[in-house]
């Protein structure tokens, strides 16, 4: 989410495309639109911030992480024009937050909040610091000052949706996201947009597929250059098995990034469509990719851990990184992915305790279930084994396939 915060608080008033617009890229018009302004006014640090805020806007749609350099470039231009600015300092937040080096995000907004406790915005900051080291208690108390500060306001709503869905509250979570698209400017495509897509993701993983790709096609008029929307196309895609259009727009969506991450989606759909040697090219190209990334604080060591424990059998490479990157942050996902590294090392006993730790807020997550079922399996636990496993095919048939071992299931004692 990152700088949609500042730009919701900040948002300045030229704001025109509608959600009928043909504009291909909303978000290009805006920055088109802004820098003009600041050639008109290029001592105020104004049109800088406001510059940055839309370049933020634009990596969390695109999720191109080279507009956080951008954006960080006019926010040092304004601090050159007004030092210790405190709507670029609050930017400086968003995009530490965007390039993932969460200590330093956190230090520089405790420090903002504590100059300014009633600002929202930076509560909303905090809050999603906190979602991303995995201290959601911190995080909880962080939204709740969003919305006792300003009930009703469109931010609170979304920091409460966020967190209904790690809660496992997904139907909460789509509530939350429907009412602050109800209460965002039609004139703002980019921030519906992004709204339909997270309404679209959660609606897909309920079951309503019909309903789900209904909105992600909203969504993409709203935004063509949504990488969001089409991602999440794309899962649905391979949702329904039509792994032929999966890959279409999993090559889009890696045309317009480029990066590791998009790349393994990619790989992985190749190979889901039976096109063996291509996947096989992807993968290898990513594995180089990621590994040269490995130490960067934005990497893909999350889909390399996969990588190496289900498309080339590295399981001790597979752990080292885990436990690397759970030394830096403790959020579900990546507390999953430890417990799967640490089950692919037959440390069953620490990978339960890992998979129970990343499930503790109730999160509703197939692909964890599965997990979940395969580690309790692994030890005997027959009855969580299968009520996981249940859990799993309740949420996506398709989520879990590798099968079960049914003398762990039939025969284990718990």
């Amino acid at each position: 989410m990152q700088c949609r915060i500042l730009f919701l608080v900040l948002a300045p008033a030229f704001l025109t495309a509608t959600e009928n617009s043909t504009t291909n890229d909303p978000a290009e018009k805006k920055i088109a639109e802004i820098q003009t302004a600041l050639k008109g006014n290029p001592s105020s640090p104004e049109p800088h911030i406001d510059l940055a805020a839309e370049y933020c806007r634009k990596a969390r749609d695109s999720e191109d992480i080279s507009y956080h350099s951008k954006a960080d470039a006019e926010v040092e231009n304004a601090l050159k024009l007004s030092p210790a600015n405190y709507d670029a300092q609050k930017l400086q937040v968003a995009i530490l937050l965007g390039k993932h080096e969460f200590s330093a995000a956190l230090k520089l907004a405790t420090t903002l909040n504590k100059r300014i406790p009633d600002d929202i915005a930076v509560w909303g900051l905090l809050s999603e610091i906190n979602s991303a080291l995995g201290n959601y208690t911190e995080a909880l108390r962080d939204a709740q000052w969003v919305l006792d500060l300003r009930p009703g306001s469109t931010l609170g709503f979304t920091e409460a949706a966020r967190l209904r869905e790690a809660y496992g509250d997904p139907e909460g979570a789509i509530e939350f996201y429907e009412e602050s698209r109800r209460r965002t400017s039609l004139n703002d495509a980019e921030e519906r947009a992004w709204l339909l897509s997270q309404v679209a993701r959660l609606t897909a993983q309920s079951g309503d597929r019909k309903r789900a790709d209904a909105l992600f096609e909203e969504a993409l008029r709203l935004n063509p250059e949504s990488q969001i929307a089409i991602e999440g196309l794309a899962r649905l895609r391979e949702m329904e098995s039509n792994y032929s259009e999966a890959v279409s727009l999993f090559e889009k969506r890696y045309k317009a990034i480029q990066d590791s991450r998009s790349l393994y989606d990619l790989a992985e759909a190749l190979e889901l469509a039976g096109r063996k040697d291509e996947a096989v090219t992807a993968f290898q190209n990513f594995e180089s990719r990621a590994k040269a990334e490995t130490d960067r604080p934005y990497n893909a060591n999350l889909d390399l851990i996969h990588f190496y424990l289900n498309h080339n059998s590295q399981p001790a490479e597979a752990l080292a990184i885990a436990l690397r990157e759970s030394a830096i942050r403790r959020d579900s996902q990546t507390l999953a992915a430890l417990a799967g590294a640490l089950f692919a090392n037959a440390r069953y006993e620490e990978a339960k305790m890992r998979m129970d730790e990343a499930l503790s807020t109730g999160l509703h997550n197939a692909v964890y279930f599965c997990q979940a079922a395969q580690i309790a399996a692994a030890l005997n636990d027959s009855q969580h084994a299968k009520s996981f496993q249940k859990e799993a095919s309740s949420l996506d048939p398709t989520a879990c396939r590798i099968e079960l071992s049914s003398a762990s299931i039939t025969e284990g004692k718990k």
